[in-house]
């Protein structure tokens, strides 16, 4: 395997069969792939069972990193069979979506942990807030090679917190060198501490609201960069926690690099923007993300799968909204489509000042157009809109109408909301063009 970057050899069986653990490879590519390879036939799962298999709910291990001699503990959950081969030796290969590292021997199938450190690829860039002071000396004579380096961490900044847990900021500076080439960084990290203990699934879905409300500050995908987890437990009367990495195969590979990052003031909001009101905001993300959650996850889903056809990422749109406006207007049971449309882009008029400049022809082009995709029955077919590059900004424009109602529903002020809406370069370009459509 040539993309192959890191190998563990060590022993794998199934939950509560540990007695019939068998010795297996797990490698890590160059894209964070997990594959495990076994030569035996994976617990009480006879050989015509595990071929026939699709996903195996998690698979336990402990291995030792070739390169290292380190030891860790792996839980690979939702494995699917990936490869099978019968020349010479039969041997499988199975794929994990969802992996857990450490390095005790933890080997519990229940895990609860209480507490979560995430690190957004944006964070950096988002808090914009550097803890550096660099000084030269007096004498410039001496040449600019000469200066001195202070640095003072940033405080740690309380984001929000409920009665399930707190959100904090946490800053951390790393150095290396010899002298002259020296080198230092300094990262960004949120930390969730929970006041009880939480299965994966619900840390996962946290880790997941608190994702897409930073794919809505900066206006573009992201993923995490490093995700951790710890359980705390008592021993001979001490505290002490136990450490946990995960890494999740993501379903879409085409997010755009860390490089394309935005900096605060291309982003729709960052830490500065928010800074005295984080409780607010943080507060109605997470309390009206279950009613919001149809245009949330339309919202997402079809930012994050860039891969969508135009067509597909319009009716996307389109349908979020009709579904957000009717269950946020009861008095508008039977409202038709063009009704809603209008209603919202007449709510919205002044945020989207200069994007919509006639909204009875915009409202006309949504409507007709999302007809012609559906069923075909067009009233107006001069307003259908058919030619992909039309379409698309059609389409951008709609994006850019769910984040101005989102931005409204998180509590950002109608003014913030107006000053920063085309500060993404994308939304500059969907305000340049909008004529165009």
């Amino acid at each position: 395997m040539t993309n192959q970057i890191k190998s563990y050899i060590g022993y794998w069986w199934l939950p509560e069969e540990e007695d019939k653990k068998i010795q297996g490879t797990l490698t890590v590519n160059n894209n964070g792939k997990y594959t495990l390879k076994v030569l035996n036939s994976l617990g009480s799962y006879s050989e015509k069972e595990l071929v026939g298999i699709d996903q195996i709910e998690l698979i336990i291990g402990i291995a030792i990193e070739e390169v290292t001699n380190n030891s860790y503990c792996f839980k690979l959950i939702d494995s699917f069979r990936s490869g099978f081969s019968i020349s010479g030796l039969t041997s499988y290969e199975f794929s994990a979506r969802k992996v857990l590292k450490s390095v005790f021997q933890e080997f519990s199938t229940d895990l609860k942990f209480d507490f979560l450190s995430l690190r957004p690829a944006c964070i950096d860039n988002w808090f914009n807030c550097l803890g550096y002071e660099l000084s030269y000396p007096e004498d410039r004579k001496v040449g600019l090679h000469n200066f001195q380096l202070n640095y003072k961490s940033p405080k740690t900044k309380v984001l929000y917190e409920c009665e399930e847990f707190q959100i904090e900021s946490c800053f951390q500076v790393s150095y290396n060198g010899p002298i002259h080439n020296f080198k230092t960084e300094q990262k960004a990290n949120l930390t969730i501490q929970y006041n009880f203990q939480k299965d994966l699934s619900e840390i996962l879905n946290d880790s997941r609201i608190i994702r897409n409300f930073f794919t809505l500050a900066t206006g573009k995908p992201i993923h995490y960069e490093d995700i951790s987890l710890s359980k705390s437990f008592s021993k001979n009367g001490k505290l002490h926690n136990k450490y946990f990495s995960y890494h999740e195969i993501s379903k879409f590979d085409n997010i755009e690099d860390d490089d394309n990052i935005p900096n605060s003031n291309s982003m729709l909001f960052a830490f500065k923007h928010i800074e005295n009101e984080s409780q607010k905001v943080f507060q109605n993300w997470f309390e009206k993300y279950d009613s919001l959650k149809f245009l949330m996850n339309n919202y997402f889903s079809t930012l994050y799968n860039q891969f969508l056809f135009s067509e597909d990422r319009f009716l996307n749109y389109v349908f979020a909204l009709e579904v957000y406006h009717k269950i946020n207007n009861s008095s508008s049971k039977n409202f038709r489509l063009n009704s809603r449309v209008e209603q919202l882009l007449k709510e919205n008029e002044n945020l989207l000042e200069g994007l919509v400049h006639d909204i009875e022809r915009l409202t006309n082009q949504i409507v007709e157009t999302r007809h012609h995709f559906v069923h075909d029955k067009v009233l107006n077919p001069q307003y259908v809109v058919k030619d992909v590059k039309r379409l698309n900004k059609l389409g951008s424009l709609l994006k850019v109408l769910i984040q101005v109602i989102l931005l409204k529903e998180i509590g950002l002020s109608l003014d913030l909301i107006k000053e920063r809406i085309n500060k993404p370069i994308m939304n500059k370009l969907i305000f340049h063009n909008s004529r165009k459509i």
